[in-house]
């Protein structure tokens, strides 16, 4: 679905009301094929995951098309210190009685 959606619109700017939509066929999609039984409760929960998930990746796909010095610097920060440094404390967290 979001690749149909995206050849669709060709560049023009896909804002949240189109990947809301989108998340919740995705997730009935989901549902369908891998759950032993159907439930609303994955679709529905996919669809705000979906919108929110494309406005985190917006800014970032900013940086990669169009790189600047602070932006790559910002990235990297985040990406490479940032998101290990959350990952160990889940994990940790997970593995503390």
């Amino acid at each position: 679905m979001p690749a149909l959606v995206v050849a669709r619109r060709g560049t023009a700017a896909i804002g949240w009301r189109w990947w809301a939509p989108i998340g919740f066929c995705f997730g009935v999609a989901r549902a369908l094929t891998w759950q032993p039984r159907f439930t609303l409760g994955v679709a529905l929960a996919v669809a705000p995951l979906m919108a929110a998930g494309t406005a985190i990746s917006g800014p970032i796909s900013h940086v990669v098309e169009r790189p600047t010095p602070r932006g790559v610097l910002a990235f990297v920060a985040l990406s490479g210190i940032a998101s290990p440094a959350f990952a160990d404390a889940l994990a940790l967290r997970t593995r503390t009685p």
